[in-house]
């Protein structure tokens, strides 16, 4: 090829050139564009190596008779002025035609241009631009190549190097093939970085960072956190259909259900969930948790006695700011106590105190250790390696106490009187041992720790929710006296003044219930649900849900969705009262979840709110403290959304006198057993 046709006039023919001089100049050193020579090239140098020289050489002479005339010398590509491509082609010459292929020494002479010749061209600098621009590689196929062509085959360990470099390119190939197909089939939505995923944009409060996510990528998104897929339902129709799905009853693995062994209720899965929910249903139904009965009417006396010990706790410090934190909290981990356990502590005891500080401390610390349950490897950190142990020795502690109730229980255990829940557990346990089943009951699990945990979990959760969501109907109320004087003025006419509300007067009192139903869509105290995880690969609204991808069903967004509630934003209750004044519940209110891991005291949950809300209402006036600012209605996201720590002034309503439970010298009844 002439270096003087790169010598022409005009732009347009020297960048016609360049790009011909560049094809000539990457042919023969590899970087061919046509196939067929390309793999001609290729079996004759297989056929070197495996010493079939005469076919080798018949190959190549075809080779080389396919090659135009210009692009056999070697003084084309030694005129372009790239140094890389002489010495790998001299390399290669010498090692392969030279020592394998001598015959075909003479038929493929390689003459190069001298320092002189290359640098009086004027392509040379042309060419040289080219090759510097394009030394990053841009794409993956340039990657690949400038890989390949880094590995040396003739460098000591060149073939090992290429080997390890052909099977790091498949993996990874391979992997992001996957990837991109999985991605794919996913639901929209933002994806973040490798490892740790969005969590470094996930700011604030979680449950109204993906509501703002919903309304960017719809009602369905993905996210990963850390190395977790995690899939956001927003839209109740999608969440009742996928809960009440087979495939979506699993739990995710945690940190925290590692901790736990998969005992319990709330973190276990698979068979042993099953037949747990499935026995508990059954059992709460005769303790009448779950149904209509005389077993309703023996749990509304228990619960009744602590409401009455709740009111006389208030009364001691009535007309004065007060937190009704702590004893509602010790009222409602009572009637949970007598049900569970047959127990009931006195408000001053130290042990139930310390039980309580217990709860408390395992929430927080729960709280603390959730990073993990996305990025593993930061358990080892050693912060969080000291919060690990001290949720372990938190467990271990309530353990020790239920496992003493458990013993207590054991010595007078009578099959011909259950008591309460424990009881159940032993009279199971006794039923095994007599079939000769005992080793198969709970799934093997040890039959003391799974009841300390049943206990635990059933516990912590009835607590938490109700106890937070009587804080939030005094926030309300205190936000809106005319809707709490219109509950009192209801209460006034249906209950009267001489008694306290009971539960056959829920049915009459359609406004006290509305405000009741109102405070549990507005608060939404458990906004994320609990989490699901999918049993198996499965497909809802025609995107792939991979097996252990988190579901997360978005209720806040549920219960706070202008099109499916007029002004969300707004405490209105008479939104669940009907032209009639009747109480209507829409099937897009979800207080207690829905599908097959719903809450299990859910009858339980509205006993305890109604009764204790109406007689706090029907009892005492609750008023802001002078001077102090109303309580914020924005709420602290932890495992529920809790109001703000507030004081309450309480002023009494007078009942009739015969009736004033209040006073010191009436008797409180089911209290201190």
């Amino acid at each position: 090829m002439d270096l003087k046709r790169f010598r022409g006039e005009g732009e347009g023919k020297r960048n016609d050139l360049t790009h011909e001089a560049t094809a000539a100049a990457t042919d023969l050193g590899g970087f061919t564009r046509y196939r067929d020579r390309h793999q001609q090239k290729r079996r004759a140098l297989r056929l070197c190596r495996f010493g079939a020289n005469q076919e080798a050489a018949l190959v190549w002479d075809n080779y080389l008779e396919k090659l135009p005339r210009e692009k056999r010398s070697r003084a084309a590509i030694g005129r372009a002025g790239h140094r890389d491509v002489d010495e790998r082609s001299n390399r290669w010459h010498a090692s392969v035609v030279r020592d394998s292929l001598p015959a075909l020494s003479d038929a493929c002479p390689l003459p190069l241009a001298t320092p002189e010749e290359v640098s009086s061209t004027s392509f040379s600098d042309t060419f040289l631009h080219q090759r510097r621009r394009r030394r990053s590689p841009s794409n993956p196929t340039m990657i690949l190549h400038w890989l390949w062509k880094h590995a040396d085959p003739t460098a000591d360990g060149g073939d090992v190097y290429r080997t390890l470099l052909v099977f790091l390119v498949v993996i990874i190939t391979v992997r992001l093939l996957q990837m991109f197909r999985e991605v794919r089939s996913l639901p929209p939505g933002p994806w973040g970085f490798p490892v740790i995923g969005y969590l470094p944009f996930l700011k604030g409060d979680a449950h109204l960072h993906f509501k703002e996510l919903a309304k960017k990528y719809g009602s369905m998104f993905s996210t990963k956190l850390g190395n977790q897929l995690i899939v956001v339902l927003s839209d109740y129709k999608t969440i009742r259909e996928a809960f009440r799905r087979e495939e979506f009853t699993g739990r995710p693995h945690t940190e925290f259900s590692s901790i736990l062994g998969g005992y319990g209720i709330i973190n276990s899965d698979g068979k042993l969930w099953k037949d747990q929910r499935k026995f508990l249903h059954e059992r709460l139904r005769q303790f009448g948790i779950k149904c209509v009965g005389t077993g309703k009417e023996h749990m509304e006396t228990r619960i009744m006695g602590e409401v009455e010990t709740f009111l006389r706790t208030l009364s001691r410090q009535k007309d004065a700011p007060m937190d009704l934190n702590t004893p509602l909290a010790m009222s409602v981990s009572n009637v949970i106590c007598t049900i569970m356990m047959s127990v009931s502590f006195q408000h001053d005891d130290s042990r139930f105190k310390r039980f309580m500080d217990l709860i408390e401390e395992g929430f927080k610390l729960f709280g603390s250790i959730a990073s993990v349950n996305f990025i593993p490897l930061m358990r080892y950190l050693p912060g969080l390696q000291e919060t690990r142990k001290k949720l372990a020795q938190n467990r271990c502690e309530m353990a020790e106490f239920f496992q003493e109730t458990v013993d207590n229980h054991r010595t007078t255990f009578d099959p011909s009187n259950i008591r309460d829940l424990i009881d159940t557990y032993l009279l199971e346990i006794q039923r095994a041992k007599e079939e000769g089943c005992d080793e198969q009951l709970f799934e093997g699990k040890d039959h003391d720790r799974q009841i300390q945990q049943i206990i635990g979990d059933l516990f912590s959760a009835g607590m938490e929710t109700i106890k937070t969501t009587l804080q939030w109907s005094v926030v309300f109320m205190l936000h809106h006296p005319e809707v709490a004087k219109a509950v009192q003025e209801e209460l006034d006419e249906v209950v009267g003044r001489k008694r306290l509300p009971k539960l056959e007067d829920l049915a009459y009192l359609p406004y006290t219930e509305s405000t009741l139903l109102e405070v549990l869509r507005r608060s939404s105290i458990v906004p994320l649900g609990t989490t699901h995880a999918a049993t198996r690969d499965v497909y809802l609204n025609g995107f792939k849900i991979p097996k252990n991808t988190q579901v997360v069903p978005l209720l806040h967004a549920v219960h706070m969705d202008p099109t499916l509630w007029d002004e969300p934003e707004k405490f209105q209750p008479t939104r669940f009262l009907s032209a009639e004044g009747k109480v209507t519940k829409p099937e897009f209110f979800l207080p207690f979840g829905v599908g097959r891991r719903m809450c299990l005291g859910d009858v339980l949950a509205r006993m305890e709110l109604f009764l204790f809300f109406s007689s706090l209402l029907h009892v005492f006036h609750l008023e802001v403290p002078q001077g102090e600012p109303l309580p914020s209605l924005k709420g602290n996201a932890g495992v529920t959304v809790t109001p703000d720590p507030c004081k309450v002034r309480l002023v009494s309503r007078p009942m009739e006198v015969e009736m004033d439970f209040l006073s010191e010298n009436q008797t409180l009844r089911n209290v201190g057993t």
